[in-house]
């Protein structure tokens, strides 16, 4: 499971609880043990925009 700290971190501020949680299934998620590396990559990518 990839978690995305940073991004988590921002969603205190996130009052409604839908938008909580569609925010927090961009922050966490599950990819297969073979895809691990590109999506760490796309996290990492997503901080530095």
């Amino acid at each position: 499971q990839i978690k995305d700290l940073i991004l988590g971190a921002t969603l205190t501020s996130i009052e409604d609880r839908a938008e909580y949680l569609k925010q927090q299934a961009v922050a966490q998620f599950a990819v297969p043990e073979a895809d691990l590396v590109t999506a760490v990559k796309s996290v990492l990518a997503r901080q530095k925009a």
